[in-house]
């Protein structure tokens, strides 16, 4: 289902789910915004054609849309509302223009506060200083062409202004991905550079669940990547010789404990038939680092 029809499926319930009660008193005439979404989800772009709680919707979308346009001084593009309920706070979601994508991972949230609203736009540009960070990490490591990076936000209580000599305060955390060509960390070695890497992330404060995947080469093929690599396809199963992954166990905020799971594949068996081994390690924090 594309994101148009989700969206318009979305609307229409909210349409038929919004109360029938008393609407604050508005103009009556619809910008043109308003008007090409009502187009889109095929409803009557005259404002006294629309029912009571279809003009209050549309009106109060405009609302939360526009304070994301105006705080942030760029577009944003709409992709669901949720009403006011008995246990729902009024809702709004939409994505930056500027990421391109309304795939989930940049999607803003607005949400009624008192005479206001609040957001959590914040949240992305402290995940793009965590991606950047990273990236010049590998970047030391790796040439361009040798490795290949995807990260997903999972959590974010710190804002901008709070960071300090580039720390996250274990406020932020990530499922991050990297894939490796097997000529540049084969998957005998992979575990050296993962300590090295949880070095880094312990030294920044940065929280997460992370994976390594070792490829003998990188497939040219768009679908592979399409998910950000979160998916080795049947065709492509023979180039992945192995994975390592950790995570952190947290004390309070601080980690004290990391859990591994390291993977070897044989490539002349089938796939997750053939591991030539498969181990699972909880180490405390000193004696991990103390590996390498």
């Amino acid at each position: 289902m594309s994101r148009l029809r989700r969206t318009i499926v979305a609307f229409m319930c909210v349409i038929n789910l919004c109360s029938c009660g008393q609407v604050e008193e508005r103009e009556s005439k619809l910008n043109n915004w308003q008007i090409n979404l009502l187009e889109a989800m095929e409803l009557p772009t005259e404002y006294e054609l629309l029912t009571t709680s279809q003009q209050r919707t549309i009106n109060r979308v405009w609302d939360m849309i526009s304070y994301l346009n105006t705080k942030y001084e760029e577009e944003f593009i709409y992709v669901d509302y949720i009403p006011k309920e008995l246990n729902q706070t009024e809702t709004l979601y939409a994505y930056p223009k500027s990421t391109g994508s309304g795939n989930g991972k940049y999607y803003v949230t607005v949400k009624a506060n008192g005479e206001g609203f609040t957001d959590n736009y914040f949240d992305f540009s402290v995940s793009s200083l965590a991606e950047e960070l990273t990236n010049e990490f590998l970047a030391e490591h790796f040439d361009s062409d040798e490795y290949k990076y995807f990260a997903l936000p999972l959590a974010c209580s710190v804002d901008m202004a709070e960071m300090e000599n580039g720390k996250f305060q274990w406020k932020y955390g990530a499922s991050n991905r990297i894939f490796l060509l097997e000529s540049e960390c084969s998957i005998e070695n992979v575990e050296e550079f993962a300590v090295e890497y949880a070095k880094w992330l312990y030294e920044h404060e940065l929280s997460g669940t992370h994976r390594i995947q070792i490829l003998s080469e990188f497939p040219e093929d768009e679908e592979f990547w399409a998910d950000n690599g979160g998916y080795i396809y049947s065709n492509y199963e023979k180039l992945c010789t192995g994975f390592y992954s950790f995570h952190a166990k947290p004390s309070k905020r601080t980690p004290n404990k990391y859990y591994t799971i390291y993977v070897k594949y044989d490539p002349d068996s089938d796939w997750h038939l053939g591991e030539i081994f498969h181990i699972s390690t909880e180490y405390a924090i000193e004696d991990y680092f103390s590996k390498y």
